[in-house]
Order: C-alpha cells, then structure tokens, then sequence
C-alpha cells in the first residue's frame, strides 16, 4: 500500500514546506557554525605582533526588564609587518573566541579586565589573510562544534522528512 495515499496534498505541501525550512535552517548552522568553528582552530596557529590595549571599561545597560547588566570592553591597536600590509595599523576588540559574557555584578565584570589594562603591551594574534581579524588569547574547544552539530541533525531530519513525504 502507498504511504502517500494516507497523506492529502494540502499534508504533503506542508511537509515540503517544513522540509525546506529545516534544511536551509540546518544548512545555515553548519556554515556559520562552521565557519566560527574553523576560525577559532586557525587562531591558535596565527601569527602574533605587539598591540596596547587602548580602552579597558565595564559598560553598563539596562536589560528589558529595567535590570542593570555589566559588560566588559577591551580595544587595542596593533601593527602588521608582513610585506602586503607593511605599516598598517589595526584595532581590535575580540579577546576570545566568544565575547566577554554580561554579568548582573560590576565587580565580576572589571576582574575580567585586570589583565588588560589601559596602556599594557600584548600579544595580538591575527589572521594573516586578514590582519583586520584580530584576537588577544586564541583558542578552540569542541564546545565549538556544538552548533554545525546540530546543523547536521537537523539537515538529517529535513532529508528524513523529504524522503517521507516522497516515498512511493
């Protein structure tokens, strides 16, 4: 017996249409997934040059609910010396991979930034393809597949879900 027989064409239309989003939704968390997955593995083999961090504050915000909220902000200047991008100055303002998190506590927030204070000397990592690309502590966790993970899951269903709603 055909399994489509048991599904009107209004049923099968709406399938088609959730399969097409699952599947550009999923295949959008596997590129930028990706992608921020792959940068952050590249970082740690970047080349580094001296910067100075040229803003080390805590901005406040209020959130939806009227809730103070703390956030760090670093930015630093940095030089590239390769032959391409000779004397080009650059600033920055990515200190991992992630941002520095919002705290409810103004305290936590300024211990984030004890190590970069207003006018130290860093180590700035940069992309070498491009130097605009720039962060102070390179690093890659599998915490950073998590996202193209799902990526993955979810194209898988909008193929099962195609492969449902095309079954002869």
């Amino acid at each position: 017996m055909n399994r489509r027989t048991h599904l009107s064409t209004t049923t099968i239309a709406l399938l088609e249409i959730v399969t097409v989003c699952l599947a550009m939704a999923g295949f959008f968390m596997v590129l930028t997934g990706g992608t921020s997955a792959y940068e952050a593995y590249a970082s740690q083999f970047w080349p580094a040059t001296a910067g100075e961090i040229i803003t080390s504050r805590v901005d406040t915000h209020l959130d939806a609910y009227g809730n103070r909220t703390y956030r760090s902000k670093i930015k630093y200047a940095y030089a590239v010396n390769q032959l391409e991008n000779a004397g080009e100055y650059f600033t920055g303002e990515r200190v991992g991979m992630d941002p520095f998190p919002r705290s409810d506590s103004r305290a936590m927030a300024e211990a984030s930034l004890a190590r970069y204070p207003q006018g130290e000397i860093v180590d700035v990592y940069y992309n070498p393809n491009r130097p605009q690309r720039s962060l102070l502590e390179p690093s890659f966790s599998l915490s950073k597949l998590i996202y193209p993970g799902v990526g993955l899951l979810v194209l898988a269903a909008a193929f099962s879900l195609w492969a449902f709603a095309r079954h002869k």
